[in-house]
């Protein structure tokens, strides 16, 4: 895959009042897939590619936000359970809509919500022949929030929400070979993580991070779905010099209650979620 790109910029800052940013971008995209005793398909695509912001600042706590972005996305190959496996797929224009707002409280703590619009094209399995190739347009319509802060001395954290309803619109929605909710996509995700530095200890800490995923649709036909799921790491830090080299050292259990689960992908294929384990490291700065 070979992407060359030329863009230029506007931006505009009026201190404590606002902010607008303005781009426009030509890019050239080529990939090339090789697939043995077959000749190389190519995929070449040359939009003009732009994205817009406007960020208005009524108050020093306050921040009010409106973007929207025109982007070219990856989209891989054919998986191996189609029939025409390792096919090469084009660049994905994909559009976005977003609006916003940030809040900053006293005491550190910062909050942030905003809505959201965001259209591709859809590409999975054709019940009429096997083949990966684009079936409708998904767009993820939704909300997400976030706040972080420091509740305690030494402990920081950030718990975020995202809100979603997908759905394909098509040819294919209409004549019943696909449902009308993408494969993989649940309507509600939940992130959390903390790290808390310990009194009286210097250069140790430790860490958590769970996640709570809701039901998701698991085949094309809408039929099957995954059940929802939450996951829990735990983790620990210690920094501290090796000579005169800083050092940390890292542990990890991942998943800790062993949930047992699967993972969907575009075209129905199914991976293990993997279960409980322990991860070290040891990471110096030379």
């Amino acid at each position: 895959m070979r992407q060359t790109s030329y863009a230029v910029g506007y931006e505009l800052r009026w201190t404590r009042l606002l902010e607008l940013n303005l781009g426009l971008t030509r890019t050239d995209y080529r990939k090339g897939v090789a697939v043995p005793g077959a000749a190389v398909v190519l995929e070449r695509d040359r939009p003009w590619l732009w994205n817009a912001a406007l960020a208005l600042l009524p108050t020093e706590r306050l921040t009010l936000y409106a973007a929207t972005t025109r982007g070219l996305e990856e989209s891989g190959i054919a998986p191996g359970n189609a029939s025409n496996p390792g096919a090469a797929l084009p660049a994905l224009r994909t559009r976005q809509y977003e609006a916003g707002a940030r809040y900053a409280f006293p005491g550190g703590w910062r909050a942030t919500t905003a809505v959201f619009d965001i259209a591709k094209p859809y590409f999975d399995l054709d019940r009429r022949d096997g083949a990966f190739r684009q079936l409708g347009t998904v767009t993820h319509r939704g909300a997400e929030a976030s706040l972080s802060g420091s509740p305690l001395e030494g402990l920081s954290m950030i718990v975020g929400m995202v809100w979603l309803r997908p759905r394909v619109t098509g040819q294919a929605v209409d004549d019943g070979r696909i449902g009308p909710r993408p494969i993989g996509r649940t309507p509600l995700l939940v992130d959390a993580s903390a790290d808390y530095r310990i009194p009286g200890l210097s250069g140790f800490s430790v860490d958590a991070h769970a996640t709570y995923e809701a039901r998701r649709t698991a085949n094309a036909a809408n039929t099957a779905s995954l059940p929802a799921r939450a996951i829990l790491d735990l983790g620990a830090r210690y920094r501290s010099r090796i000579g005169h080299v800083p050092t940390l050292l890292r542990v990890q259990v991942r998943n800790v209650a062993d949930t047992f689960g699967w993972r969907v992908s575009g075209g129905g294929g199914y991976t293990l979620l993997p279960g409980r384990r322990v991860i070290a490291s040891v990471t110096a700065d030379f």
